[in-house]
């Protein structure tokens, strides 16, 4: 496969929140947030979600994407030291994405979110907020490269990285790039849903 790392162009934020909405409509936290839809249901729902956390990394964050010709196959969306959280006129874009899950579904991922937010880390940081690739090419480098591009941005400035994961398998891949893990959970609310707070120590 012939791909490239680029910045997200604008007016690509559909196709990347629906390529990210492809990529997690079948993790843990979409089955778990949203297990009273159907799968297609479900698939439409993630991409409006997406969509939304897309433009509020867009007006907030870093945006890089994978492209293969002009096809997006993965993305991430991350933030600099000092830009989580997010400031409050970024909110309705978050907002209108979660919404887009319907009152249920919402409810849900905000207590995910309210599970997880105290591991945040207090010190200055560099916040890997999602990694998404398209499933059809998963397993073939992607989301390493991707990986790599956030990681050397944190090397660069000495600071720390930090995520947070719902998949055993994406633990092992940070792992594989230096992540170790902080803190684990398991959210009863949520069908006892476990979810994973990596930090990366800058590297040399």
């Amino acid at each position: 496969m012939s791909w490239r790392i680029e910045a997200m162009r604008d007016h690509e934020g559909r196709a990347a929140g629906e390529m990210l909405g492809r990529a997690f409509s079948e993790n843990p936290v979409a089955r778990a947030c949203l297990s009273f839809c159907d799968r297609d249901t479900r698939l439409s729902r993630v991409a409006w979600l997406n969509r939304g956390l897309v433009e509020a990394a867009r007006r907030a964050g870093t945006i890089e994407v994978v492209r293969e010709g002009e096809r997006i196959v993965g993305a991430q969306l991350s933030f600099a030291p000092g830009a989580w959280p997010l400031r409050a006129s970024v909110y309705p874009w978050m907002a209108g994405g979660a919404l887009g899950t319907g009152v249920r579904g919402a409810w849900r991922y905000a207590r995910y979110d309210h599970e997880v937010h105290p591991f945040h880390p207090r010190e200055p940081h560099f916040y890997l907020w999602v990694l998404g690739v398209e499933p059809a090419v998963q397993g073939r480098g992607v989301g390493s490269a991707l990986l790599r591009a956030f990681c050397a941005r944190a090397d660069q400035a000495r600071m720390l990285a930090y995520l947070e994961t719902d998949r055993r398998e994406s633990v092992l891949l940070y792992q594989r790039h230096g992540f170790e893990i902080a803190e684990e959970v398991t959210i009863p609310a949520l069908g006892d849903l476990r979810a994973w707070m990596m930090r990366r120590a800058p590297r040399a």
